[in-house]
């Protein structure tokens, strides 16, 4: 896809996107956008897809495409609670589309992002630490911070208090059960969320676990400084998945996810179950370039 010039209209004013200084290149250069610069132009990151290309129902009025890069770091990288070095993060690319009146791709928001320590894979299983490839639904917003304007009507927020929220391992859905010991699955109210599961989205992969041993809780959320990779999900800036979560408010989002350049075999695999794309991937050695997180009203 062609680059293009987008005058921003909108980022939030006095918020630090942090997806240049964090995640998307060594350089901090123009990483603090506030809406006193709204005027000033801004470019979305070449991509290695065509947004037009996606075989999506009816419904689609957002599309989340997240792009892989090089993997750089894994199972033991990922388990080091802070990583000062990029060059072992395993890198994403996050651009979101928005259709219009006339059934055409618009570039909304663009984020920085990390990926799966197991790199990514059509074949995952439970534990291998990848970010699962294909096309789904996204479905059930949540966070532990409190719903922001424009967010979706269902948005669930996390009670730390309660301690009864919890994403199933069996369904694959978020459940709730005041007794600890019956939550089999993660606990999205403990201290170990904090920051990541301030603002969420479920992929729609595996949906309601109809490939069992492929896993659960594969999600789109906000990322922790200095964490170079995930167990599976994709981590960006919060300000990226503020609006994603606004975005999900209007109407069908979809999510689509593989290596950069290899969408071929995605375009048309939308599952409504959840499954994984079919095909031959293999990982990408490219390193993200630089990309500033972009937010547009």
């Amino acid at each position: 896809m062609r680059k293009k010039n987008i005058g921003i209209r909108y980022l939030a004013a006095g918020a630090l996107l942090c997806g240049a200084l964090l995640l998307g290149s060594d350089s901090a250069e123009a990483a603090v956008v506030t809406k006193n610069t709204a005027q000033a132009e801004q470019r979305f990151a070449e991509l290695s897809f065509e947004p037009s290309r996606f075989v999506l129902p009816e419904d689609a009025r957002a599309l989340v495409v997240v792009e892989g890069f090089a993997v750089n770091g894994g199972r033991s990288v990922y388990q080091a609670e802070y990583t000062a070095d990029p060059k072992l993060w395993n890198r994403a690319r996050v651009t979101v589309f928005t259709k219009n009146t006339e059934g055409s791709w618009t570039e909304k928001i663009q984020s920085a992002a990390v990926y799966g320590w197991g790199g990514m894979s059509n074949h995952r299983h439970s534990g291998d630490g990848s970010t699962p490839i294909g096309l789904w639904k996204a479905d059930t917003p949540f966070g532990l911070k409190a719903a922001e304007p424009g967010f979706p009507a269902d948005y669930i927020q996390i009670s730390r208090s309660a301690r009864k929220q919890f994403w199933s391992d069996m369904s694959n859905r978020l459940e709730t059960n005041g007794d600890i010991a019956a939550q089999k699955g993660e606990r999205l109210w403990a201290d170990w969320a904090t920051t990541i599961y301030d603002y969420a989205l479920n992929s729609g992969f595996n949906r309601d676990r109809a490939q069992p041993g492929t896993g659960t809780a594969l999600f789109l959320h906000c990322t922790k400084a200095g964490k170079p990779s995930t167990a599976g999900c994709v981590a960006m800036d919060p300000e990226a998945m503020k609006g994603i979560l606004r975005l999900y408010a209007r109407g069908g989002l979809y999510v689509a996810q593989a290596p950069e350049s290899q969408f071929e075999s995605v375009y048309t695999a939308y599952s409504e179950t959840g499954a994984a794309a079919a095909g031959e991937f293999r990982a990408s050695w490219r390193q993200l370039p630089e990309t500033q997180t972009i937010v547009l009203e």
